[in-house]
């Protein structure tokens, strides 16, 4: 009896160590004196029942060759026999006949994450369980927006760790290139990037146009009508104020700034009244 068969049974392993071997005599099952070329292997293998092996064929797994897993170049442990012509030395792991699709940067227990299905998608794989649950609209995104695919070491790579996620930054555009920091959530939801909180805390001091006098007071959406988002044009006061006047100051067709006769802390009075009372 060859070593490796020997060692499966005495660890009550394998078809040898199966109700419909154990007790049987080799000379049973394997004729002997036949001559160089006899195959002391013959079965049907289409009728093999595989879980007396140990490894019960399902999913995918049951529909392929007996070829696709049992070939030299998966076979991992020395044997005795010449491999090509061995059903032995297979491992059980999904690595020893799958290509490592993650390259070593996520756990060898594919199962904790895939079935057997098919390797896409990923089933069992649970996002909640991350170091970034996901919420909002990145429940809808596609993985491949922010898991991008790459060629490393020659073959198609997708990386699913080591991936940066400390500032919404690291994935996304800052449209606002820094003024207000790398924190998008101390003003936006993971709902939409146009759906803002509430600005009562937001510091428009940091904005080009500091608030200040009856500014304080205006409700955002005075200025801000379509998006709080969106930049607003305020060189001028009429960017934003009907001209009461109705251009009677104008000169040579410009009406001259409000700021030359009125101040932000209100309409009125005017510097210019006040020029003309005194």
């Amino acid at each position: 009896m060859p070593q490796e068969i020997k060692n499966l049974i005495s660890r009550k392993k394998g078809y040898h160590a199966s109700s419909e071997v154990n007790g049987k005599k080799c000379a049973e099952c394997h004729g002997e004196h036949f001559g160089r070329d006899f195959k002391m292997i013959r079965f049907d293998d289409k009728k093999f029942n595989h879980q007396l092996s140990g490894y019960k064929l399902e999913g995918k797994h049951a529909t392929i060759k007996c070829a696709d897993c049992h070939k030299t170049e998966f076979i991992k442990t020395k044997i005795s026999q010449k491999k090509g012509d061995s059903y032995l030395g297979l491992g059980t792991e999904c690595l020893s006949c799958h290509q490592d699709f993650h390259q070593n940067t996520l756990s060898a227990n594919c199962s904790s994450c895939h079935d057997l299905n098919a390797f896409r998608p990923a089933p069992k794989f649970n996002h909640s369980k991350t170091k970034f649950a996901l919420t909002g609209k990145h429940q809808t995104v596609s993985c491949e927006k922010c898991h991008k695919t790459e060629l490393r070491n020659g073959q198609k790579f997708q990386a699913f760790s080591g991936v940066a996620f400390a500032n919404c930054t690291n994935c996304h555009e800052d449209i606002h290139q820094n003024k207000f920091g790398n924190d998008c959530l101390k003003c936006h939801t993971v709902f939409s990037f146009r759906e803002v909180k509430s600005l009562g805390s937001f510091n428009h001091d940091k904005t080009d146009f500091p608030l200040l006098g009856k500014h304080v007071s205006v409700d955002c959406k005075k200025c801000h009508k379509s998006s709080v988002t969106q930049p607003v044009k305020h060189k001028r006061c009429t960017d934003c104020h009907a001209d009461f006047h109705e251009k009677q100051f104008a000169k040579n067709g410009k009406s001259p700034d409000c700021t030359e006769c009125h101040s932000v802390q209100g309409f009125t009075p005017s510097s210019l009244v006040s020029k003309n009372t005194t």
